[in-house]
């Protein structure tokens, strides 16, 4: 009984965290039945502090099949509802398991990282594996719309061929309405970026690979890789791709605003001399914070009820004590005081006396969601 006890208030200490900095819906990326029991009676002890949904994790060909068929979408906030089935196609970049097409840049020579649904146990696959492809078949044939981890460059491929292979058969209305995205999307190129368009397929970028890790693969994991290849956030844009960015957390720490700094600048936060990793892929601050509201609310499935401020919609909204677009120096958008975090109408952060403050350096962000 302690350990639950101790593992529900650390799940309540981590939801209260949330709210401080901004957060009004969470997306888990990996719910398996016991975490979205624990969740579940977090929420009812503690009380709702964000909306929480998430991806239904799918571990093999077995699982898929065990699947149930997807029933009607919800009009309304349910708590953990769930919007995907998450697929981990391979490991981490930096940690040198994500699958690539050649060779990490630096020790253990030859080493191209591990793919996770090859045919008979084969993790280093050298074209699309039949049961990856399958699972993609089951599982959209179920109703369900997939949420695939992909990071290395391999990784990548195979999940573009794979989402090919369900959705250019599919008619036109399906591939308009379907949500299927890829998840950290790390390692692309531009003859890919034209193939997801023409999918409609969207992309979750860990944008942390850049502030956080962006230094470490220039130098000495990825190279020019890095470089040119990195998290393509503006030329998805520019292919008319909707985009979102995550924290993967704890991969990199909950933020919306560190997130929408690290989108607008790209820079590399352990380097000395404050580098840019391919500045071409910067982002504009609106872009950015639509990144992290109304496209991540489209993207989560939570767009019904929340991701603008509407009529019928959810009261989640953030007051910030600053514009963020009016900022000289983008680098510090990360330093912006939450002032007031509102869910469902109900303060979960600060109290009313902010609108004692100046109103002309208030801003105001819609439906703040983080996965």
């Amino acid at each position: 009984f302690k350990l639950l006890a101790g593992l529900l208030k650390n799940i309540s200490k981590e939801l209260d965290a949330a709210a401080q900095c901004g957060i009004t819906g969470l997306y888990d990326a990996a719910l398996n039945p016991l975490m979205t029991k624990l969740l579940k009676l977090a929420l009812h002890m503690y009380g709702r502090k964000v909306k929480v949904g998430g991806a239904r994790v799918c571990m093999s060909l077995s699982d898929a099949k065990k699947l149930p068929r997807r029933g009607p979408s919800s009009q309304n906030y349910k708590d953990l509802y769930q919007g995907h089935v998450k697929l981990v196609s391979d490991g981490s970049n930096q940690g040198l398991t994500g699958f690539q097409q050649r060779p990490y840049c630096c020790e253990p020579a030859n080493n191209i990282g591990n793919f996770n649904f090859g045919d008979n146990g084969d993790q280093h696959p050298v074209r699309l594996p039949v049961q990856f492809k399958e699972i993609f078949k089951i599982v959209s044939a179920k109703g369900h719309d997939l949420m695939v981890h992909a990071n290395g460059s391999q990784a990548v491929e195979f999940t573009i061929e794979a989402y090919e292979s369900i959705l250019l058969d599919a008619s036109e209305p399906h591939r308009n309405s379907h949500r299927h995205r890829m998840e950290h999307c790390s390692l692309l190129n531009e003859t890919q970026l034209n193939r997801m368009a023409a999918m409609g397929l969207s992309p979750s970028f860990l944008i942390g690979h850049v502030g956080f890790w962006g230094y470490v693969f220039d130098k000495a994991i990825l190279e020019e890789r890095a470089r040119h290849h990195l998290d393509l956030c503006g030329s998805a844009l520019k292919h008319g791709l909707k985009i979102t960015a995550h924290s993967d957390s704890c991969v990199s720490p909950l933020g919306p605003l560190r997130m929408v700094e690290q989108l607008v600048t790209r820079r590399m936060e352990a380097s000395p001399s404050d580098e840019i990793l391919n500045q071409n892929e910067c982002l504009t601050v609106e872009q950015a914070i639509r990144a992290v509201t109304k496209d991540a609310a489209w993207q989560c499935k939570s767009d019904n009820w929340s991701g603008d401020l509407a009529v019928g919609k959810c009261a989640d909204f953030v007051v910030l004590a600053n514009d963020p677009h009016t900022l000289k120096d983008f680098s510090s958008l990360r330093d912006i005081p939450v002032l007031l975090t509102v869910c469902d109408g109900q303060i979960t952060h600060g109290n009313l006396r902010v609108r004692k403050c100046d109103q002309q350096s208030q801003y105001l962000l819609h439906h703040v969601v983080a996965s």
